[in-house]
């Protein structure tokens, strides 16, 4: 399966680890030839929808913990509990077909070649609560799959729409402006195992900026589960 090009950071599934990662570009991708289909029916990628969920895991309630990163120790930092709850939004699945190119790529660098691929997606509410307060939210959320194996989503969200107490946890101030990037990913797993559910976030604020007006300096709060 096609890894997915994260622009900021990377969840590593073998132990949820948030690491820095080099990668320059992240694809620019357009949908069309949206077709709905029945979430019991068999789509492109040899499953239903409901099929997928069941073995990813993906629309199911999953309690986990959540890890900031520790940029002076390197390393984990602070635990919390995180109870994720997926609960779809409507009756179909959407089969989607996607151009994705890299045509903001720098001149003279060596830039991936464009590729389609087809998704099958459907809507659903993401709840996203943590034992200390930090997040109490509900957010609608568009759960994708390109393969029968693995469903994903990615979300970016205004701070100033957050439920929670992430605000003055950071020591963000009142009229601070900041941005939260997450992504999830439910996958299934061979034999007996269980769907293994892994994720990472990245606040984004301007007091992270870097100099030369790049966004993020290496310290932007980073947290996984």
């Amino acid at each position: 399966m096609r890894k997915r090009l994260l622009a900021t950071i990377m969840v590593l599934a073998g132990g949820c680890q948030t690491t820095q990662t080099s990668i320059k570009w992240a694809p620019r991708c357009t949908g069309s030839d949206d077709v709905a289909v029945d979430r019991t029916a068999p789509t492109s990628l040899g499953v239903s929808w409901e099929d997928l969920a069941a073995d990813t895991g993906a629309e199911d309630r999953r309690e986990t913990t959540l890890t900031w990163y520790d940029y002076a120790a390197d390393g984990p930092g602070a635990q919390t509990e995180l109870v994720v709850e997926v609960v779809p939004a409507e009756a179909s699945a959407h089969e989607v077909r996607y151009e994705c190119d890299f045509a903001h790529c720098t001149d003279g660098m060596k830039c991936p070649d464009p590729y389609a691929e087809t998704r099958i997606e459907t809507a659903a509410t993401l709840s996203f609560a943590t034992g200390d307060g930090a997040f109490q939210e509900s957010w609608p959320v568009t759960l994708s799959a390109v393969g029968s194996d693995l469903v994903e989503a990615e979300l970016r969200i205004d701070g100033a729409d957050l439920q929670g107490g992430l605000r003055e946890q950071l020591a963000l101030g009142a009229d601070e402006e900041f941005e939260l990037s997450l992504w999830f990913y439910w996958a299934s797993a061979a034999g007996s195992e269980p769907p293994s559910f892994h994720g990472a976030l990245h606040v984004l604020a301007s007091r992270y900026d870097q100099p030369d007006g790049k966004e993020g300096d290496g310290t932007n709060p980073m947290a996984d589960w």
